[in-house]
């Protein structure tokens, strides 16, 4: 993983990924928004899936196949 990660060029991430990425990090900002100005029985739900939301983003980010050779 080390070397291959060496070798591969540092262009960033793809488009794809970068729109992912940004959905990810947009829906979990509205839902903690949601989640703060709600009530309290759905606070810990919103929460929740804010929290995954910025989960996913951080696997998408440090997934080692992002850096993986295009055969």
């Amino acid at each position: 993983y080390k070397l291959r990660k060496r070798d591969v060029q540092k262009d960033g991430l793809k488009e794809e990924e970068a729109v992912k990425l940004r959905n990810c990090i947009r829906q979990g900002t509205e839902l903690f928004q949601a989640g703060r100005n709600g009530g309290l029985m759905v606070k810990p739900l919103n929460f929740f899936y804010a929290l995954t939301s910025y989960a996913y983003a951080s696997i998408i980010l440090n997934n080692p196949l992002r850096y993986s050779l295009e055969t």
